[in-house]
């Protein structure tokens, strides 16, 4: 996904591009003996065109780095271990955490996509075109080009070719007319200055540490959002409840009943000797954090039972993959980014479409940790024009570890 771009008045996100290439030819024989002498090669570039996006850019696969222009991130084998990069809404390059799952080595984990995965038994030849027809073979290449796996359902064709004037190329179609060109260059002699020159002082993000607690608390799926009076910020009308198996929202008062409602994820369970099929079942509390609630057992609501995913928490948000991209503001007193993607997720996450504005123009996604006692405090604040009205949409998580909606929790003992 990019990361470039502004969100403007418009909600438009606004793209540009890093990169840069030698465009040497390669010198091989057919594009079958490409393919085999690439999947031994960690030195070369895809030279990408992709229509549906209007986009044109680059791949670059080196022994110190991988880098895909089009994505806007990478990765650099460094002193301490391989960690990820990103380029920020100014085309910036800024370094990200140490990735562990890497164990220390760029290509030697399956991670990073490489012509290595495909399996090429099944690749024939129609004539000089190479014919990729295989479905595994079809993930790999959409893998390769940082594309979107499961786009290959709309796979028209794609095939391979090589001559002396073009070298080995790739040309994908899908179904709707829209095509991928894709050149292969540089054979062991790739680089991207830009980026080698940013690689040299270049180290890995480390994050403060509050908010570094805060993040792995968060991913452990129990945490509540507090609900405040827009009239009062000080007075509470209600929680959100993150629970691993269940979510739940409650308001205190019958001014928001009709907000008052939940999900249950039941598996291998029975409620008073019945045996309960598998799911998710529609859950509505009363008023109050001890309030009884009422379970919908006779027919659930989704066959899935991962709540964390059915609910979208804000576990699942961008901004914890990429707290590299916020800064301090001194104007906003809160760390701060206007990169698209995260901004956008926030949009999405905390569904602001559905809070009643005629008009919403984004500026950027903000965040503060306050550590009490025995607890962190993290708000994130959504900037923006509100029906014309500069402001922010404010979101508060409490309760890391200890979130539980007395209601539910009372209903779960009953059950066997």
């Amino acid at each position: 996904m990019k990361r470039f771009g502004l969100i403007g008045a418009s909600f438009v996100l606004v793209s540009s591009i890093v990169g840069c290439s030698n465009n040497e030819e390669i010198k091989i024989t057919d594009a079958l003996s490409a393919i085999k002498q690439l999947s031994n090669l960690n030195d070369f570039t895809l030279d990408i065109y992709n229509t549906s996006l209007g986009d044109k850019g680059f791949i670059y696969f080196t022994k110190d780095y991988y880098y895909d222009v089009l994505n806007s991130y990478g990765y650099i084998k460094g002193n301490k271990g391989v960690y990820q990069f990103d380029v920020d809404h100014t085309g910036t390059f800024v370094s990200n955490e140490i990735k562990t799952q890497f164990n220390g080595e760029l290509y030697k984990n399956g991670i990073i996509p490489s012509f290595n995965d495909f399996d090429l038994d099944t690749i024939t030849y129609n004539g000089d075109i190479l014919e990729i027809k295989n479905k595994d073979n079809r993930i790999a290449f959409l893998n390769l080009i940082g594309e979107d796996y499961s786009k290959y359902t709309s796979i028209n064709t794609l095939t391979a070719k090589y001559d002396e004037k073009n070298g080995l190329t790739f040309n994908l179609v899908f179904n709707d007319d829209s095509y991928i060109n894709v050149s292969v260059i540089d054979i062991n002699s790739t680089h991207c200055k830009d980026l080698e020159k940013f690689i040299k002082s270049a180290k890995p993000f480390v994050p403060e540490e509050n908010i570094k607690n805060v993040r792995d608390l968060i991913y452990k799926n129990n945490f509540t959002r507090y609900i405040y009076d827009s009239k009062d910020s000080t007075t509470i009308i209600g929680k959100e409840y993150f629970v691993e198996d269940y979510y739940c929202i409650s308001y205190f008062t019958t001014e928001n009943a009709i907000y008052n409602t939940g999900y249950i994820s039941l598996v291998n369970k029975s409620y008073q000797g019945k045996k309960i099929d598998n799911g998710s079942y529609l859950v509505t509390p009363g008023f109050g954090e001890d309030a009884s609630v009422n379970v919908f057992l006779g027919h659930c609501a989704f066959v899935e039972t991962d709540m964390p995913s059915i609910m979208n928490y804000p576990s699942n948000l961008e901004m914890f993959k990429y707290l590299n991209l916020f800064s301090f503001s001194d104007q906003l007193e809160c760390m701060f980014t206007q990169d698209s993607i995260i901004t956008t997720d926030v949009y999405n996450n905390f569904g602001v479409a559905n809070a009643g504005f005629e008009s919403v123009a984004l500026t950027g996604v903000g965040y503060d940790v306050e550590k009490t006692d025995k607890d962190y405090v993290l708000t994130i604040r959504l900037f923006g024009t509100f029906d014309g009205a500069f402001g922010q949409m404010t979101f508060e998580l409490r309760e890391f570890g200890y979130s539980a909606h007395l209601g539910v929790e009372k209903f779960k003992e009953m059950l066997e």
